[in-house]
């Protein structure tokens, strides 16, 4: 599945254009340099991939690509910073300190009807 969306940054009140990837595989470095295509078309300067995937190896190295590219701000928020980011924000519980030691991973459920939870 994937959502495409052109918002604002709030900080610099610049135009956005964000992907949003949610993928059981690795991004390809296809998908970003549609992305810049996209940005730079639209003559949007940053840009925004959120996945809850990790990058592929070319995709990495694309990605430092563009992100050194001159005129564009290109940003990743792969599983591990969506996470830290929905945590830091309030907006999904923190896990607690306190679990069991035979519990050796947890899935964070999101549903736009429903508070945020963790499943263990």
């Amino acid at each position: 599945m994937e959502i495409d969306l052109l918002g604002v940054h709030k900080p610099s009140g610049e135009p956005v254009y964000v992907e949003c990837k949610f993928l059981q595989k690795n991004v390809s470095a296809n998908v970003l340099d549609l992305m810049a295509a996209q940005g730079i078309r639209r003559n949007i300067s940053q840009l925004a991939l959120f996945s809850a995937s990790q990058l592929s190896k070319d995709a990495k190295g694309t990605f430092d690509e563009w992100k050194n590219h001159d005129g564009l701000s290109f940003s990743f928020y792969g599983p591990n910073l969506l996470i830290d980011t929905l945590l830091d924000s309030n907006l999904a519980p923190k896990v607690p300190d306190d679990l069991p030691s035979e519990i050796s991973h947890a899935t964070l459920m999101i549903h736009p009807e429903h508070d945020y939870l963790w499943h263990f």
